[in-house]
């Protein structure tokens, strides 16, 4: 394998794989939906672009075998996309087991950050090799495009120098990441001209895109790319200013042309065969722009200028030059409109920031500062804090004038004087922070090595979080600071003896108030982010079944519903391997095969439904098929001769708590063990995995009509609403949710039930367990009254009621839940722990597991 080009910075690799992840995750749900709709250009095109943006940042990266494999999946999807080849069963299943590999090795790279990565392959050469070998017969690759794609190089272009002054590794680096981003949006780009030619937000797009690309490429010396790219957009300048905006096959071609080679330039700016390719593009865009012109050939003199000159600061002016034009160009726009859209604040933002990272490189400080209060200024702007108004359009039109002329006066003398030999201006270091590892160009600190190896030990999770939420957050600390300081006056004020003691109180309880509201708006907030929709969950789900369905020769229509709800991040990774086995179970056990459906007068296709959808403070999923159903006969039938219950238990049992069997650990219907089922774990894994989710599962089933499992899971983990209790001389805390009712009862409304206490509520006679007996507390030799009231919590779990006695009941608080300790973690009937308002510990109860005790004893 090449060497590793990321062993000195993890951080790409890691974006690399979140990435490609989520690519492989959209192309498994298209490629589900393209095998039952063949036709449809646009699923096969988003398709080819998923792999190819993995194909180019792999082979960036080094990851060769990734990229390998990327590139015959993308032929073979070029092919289908151009028609040449039809999907059939067999490229399907290539390009399925293709996608699985791909994910196979690029979660595998993970896991080898902390390690001189010699190959990605590990342990599934031999699925590697049978892959591709099935991919090469496919796409009929050639031995030469194979031994050309082994000739690969490392990527990353060496260090250049424009002028006498060196651009960093490091700001080659981003600027590869960055426009391969660009580039992926011109890809989008040009599939919706292809759609409708006249789209000029397409356009607009596509041009921000390219003009992007054109000003870096300039500033850092890559003339080829530079060059190339400003063709392209000089001839999209062109097609913007006419009315009709409309773009011809002929151009529409020659973009996608031109993009392709811009991305292998960027991949590989050495490589002469796009060097040639760009030359023959440029004559070619020169060629239509002068007759969309009529003959009028005059190019911006300024632009060829930053070409030809390799003077940094003339590359900067024009660089500089460029970002201040879309800056005006969007203020001009939103002066039309009367407002700025999310887009073109976010266009500014990125303008602004470039000019301050080029001026900053330049050792301009008046114009960074002036770029910073603009990205202070639009970060308002966007947050809500500014209202939009001619005021706003003013201030950030003066600050464009001011860096148009600072631009236009600067020189080296204002800042390259500073500089050495090709270094860039930097700060000195602070001798603090000596021995903590070395900092490189561009202010990123190296880490030493014993914290790289630390970090990449440790296995990293990330989320995507809306910027809106984050800056909600963020207003809500700035809201608290204020109100702590207010806090800290008023404790000064009474310490100095300068305020009346009722004043004081008055102000305590004004910041005291602020700081309760102010903490339960950044809970939620800090909730909401962590919020995913379920769609995340349910997208897997296609696949699963098309490939059981194969399998078993059924015929199986999946409809997902409800994907949009909200769930905990934590709650939806933990949920998926109880709704797998559930799922497999519907299709496996449940759907009929098509000819068994037809003599019961069924469509040959079964049905499988899974929905989700909020109720209180659950979240439902819903499993329905409808298949043969579950006999309960059955199951009793199974379940008694599995040993798992005595006739006499089975004599007098529900259907539903017939149904509740087959949770049992080793229950199977199965006549034989296949690798699909037949085990008798699933259906245990699905409850013990609900319970640590403090959920429920519930069945209810129809002979031949189908079967419908519930899952019942709390929203959220982190908080719960309890009510406080307490048994001997300790507080619990039981969880509002599980609590249908109190009530008080004295010692002579017990009951006697089968050597078991119990009491008559509502007309139902439920069974009563004392608190402290359930923990196993002493009570301290208290012994209650015969007329002595005891209060009593009615809890439900599950499909059970039980009635707990505490000795005290107190208040209803919401608490934060914090695991125990791994030594603590087995007690029965503890959830976890809290700290109180006081300082005070309390464990909190599982009433699941509080009325399994129950029923044990």
């Amino acid at each position: 394998m090449a060497a590793n080009t990321f062993a000195d910075d993890p951080s790409l690799v890691l974006e690399f794989i979140a990435e490609s992840l989520e690519h492989l995750d959209g192309i498994d749900s298209n490629l589900f939906e393209y095998e039952k709709d063949p036709n449809s250009a646009d699923l096969i095109d988003s398709i080819f672009r998923a792999i190819h943006s993995v194909k180019g940042t792999s082979g960036f990266l080094g990851l060769e075998e990734i990229n390998k494999l990327a590139h015959r999946l993308e032929t073979l999807l070029d092919q289908l996309r151009k028609g040449k080849r039809s999907p059939s069963n067999e490229i399907m299943d290539a390009l399925f087991s293709g996608c699985d590999l791909l994910r196979t090795l690029i979660e595998g790279v993970s896991h080898q950050l902390d390690e001189k990565i010699e190959s990605e392959i590990g342990e599934e050469g031999d699925k590697f090799n049978d892959i591709m070998s099935a991919l090469n017969q496919l796409t009929e690759f050639t031995e030469t495009e194979s031994k050309e794609g082994r000739k690969r190089k490392k990527s990353l272009p060496p260090k250049k120098k424009v002028g006498e002054y060196e651009i960093s590794e490091e700001m080659l680096r981003e600027f590869q990441i960055e426009s391969l981003e660009h580039l992926e949006a011109c890809d989008a780009a040009l599939i919706g001209l292809d759609k409708k030619r006249n789209d000029r937000e397409a356009i607009d797009n596509l041009f921000r895109a390219i003009h992007t690309i054109k000003g870096t490429s300039a500033y850092l010396g890559q003339e080829e790319i530079s060059k190339l790219s400003h063709s392209l957009e000089s001839i999209l300048e062109v097609v913007r200013r006419k009315n009709n905006c409309n773009i011809s096959d002929e151009l529409l071609d020659l973009s996608f042309q031109t993009v392709d080679t811009l991305r292998a330039m960027v991949n590989d700016p050495n490589e002469k065969k796009s060097r040639k390719t760009a030359k023959k593009l440029q004559q070619k865009i020169l060629s239509i722009k002068d007759k969309m012109e009529k003959g009028d050939k005059d190019e911006d003199s300024s632009d060829k200028s930053a070409f030809s000159s390799t003077d940094p600061l003339a590359i900067f002016q024009n660089a500089a030059n460029q970002h201040i034009d879309t800056i005006k160009a969007c203020v001009a726009r939103a002066g039309e409109k009367s407002g700025f859209e999310a887009s073109e604040i976010d266009m500014l933002f990125r303008a602004a920031h470039s000019l301050k990272s080029s001026a900053n490189y330049m050792g301009f400080e008046n114009m960074v500062k002036e770029c910073s209060v603009l990205e202070e200024l639009l970060d308002d702007i966007k947050g809500g804090n500014i209202p939009f108004g001619p005021a706003v359009i003013d201030m950030i039109s003066d600050t464009a004038n001011s860096l148009e002329k600072g631009v236009k006066n600067v020189s080296l003398d204002m800042g390259l004087e500073q500089v050495d030999a090709g270094k860039a201006p930097q700060s000195e270091p602070d001798k603090g922070d000596q021995g903590r590892g070395s900092v490189e160009r561009g202010g990123r600190p190296k880490p030493t090595k014993a914290a790289a190896t630390s970090q990449s030990s440790q296995q990293l999770k990330t989320m995507r979080i809306d910027q809106r939420l984050l800056d909600v957050f963020m207003n809500l600390v700035g809201e608290l600071i204020v109100s702590r300081n207010a806090l800290g006056h008023v404790l000064r004020q009474l310490i100095q003896g300068d305020v009346q003691l009722g004043e004081a109180i008055k102000g305590l309880q004004k910041a005291t108030q602020n700081i309760t509201r102010i903490s339960d708006e950044m809970q939620r907030s800090v909730m909401e982010m962590r919020m995913v929709p379920v769609r995340h969950v349910f997208q897997k789900f296609p696949r699963i079944v098309r490939d059981i369905a194969r399998k078993t020769g059924k015929n199986v229509d999946l409809i997902l519903q409800g994907e949009d709800t909200e769930i905990d991040k934590g709650i939806a990774e933990d949920i998926g391997d109880p709704l797998v086995h559930i799922v497999r179970n519907s299709v496996d056990h449940g759907i009929e095969t098509p000819d068994v459906r037809v003599k019961k007068g069924k469509p040959e296709t079964g049905t499988i439904v899974l929905k989700a959808y909020h109720e209180g403070n659950y979240i439902i999923i819903d499993v329905i098929d409808d298949g043969a159903g579950i006999d309960p006969k059955a199951v009793l039938g199974r379940a008694i001769e599995n040993g798992m219950i005595s006739r006499d238990q089975a004599d007098g049992m529900t259907k539903e708590e017939i149904f509740n069997l087959i949770f049992m650990p080793g229950f199977s219907m199965a006549k034989e063990v296949t690798d699909i089922s037949g085990r008798g774990v699933g259906m245990d894994v699905v409850r013990t995995n609900l319970a640590k989710l403090k959920g429920n599962v519930r069945v209810t089933s129809e002979i031949d009509q189908g079967t419908h499992v519930r899952l019942e899971v709390p929203l959220t983990l982190a908080l719960v609403e309890a009510m406080l209790v307490g048994a001997g001389s300790d507080i619990y805390a039981i969880p509002v949710e599980a609590i249908r009712e109190t009530v008080k009862i004295t010692t002579s409304e017990l009951n006697s039930l089968m050597k078991k206490k119990a009491i008559t509520h509502r007309g139902k006679v439920i069974g009563l367990e004392f608190l402290s007996h359930l923990l196993n507390i002493s009570q301290n030799g208290h012994k209650m009254d015969h007329d002595e009231q005891m209060p009593v919590l009615i809890v439900q779990a599950a499909n059970d009621c039980l009635g707990i006695a505490v000795d005290r009941l107190y208040r209803k608080e919401e608490i934060v839940i914090k695991p125990l300790a791994d030594y603590l973690a087995g007690l029965p009937g503890i959830a976890g722990a809290s700290i109180l308002g006081d300082g005070k510990t309390i464990l909190i109860l599982e009433p699941n597991e509080l009325v399994s005790m129950a029923t044990r004893n």
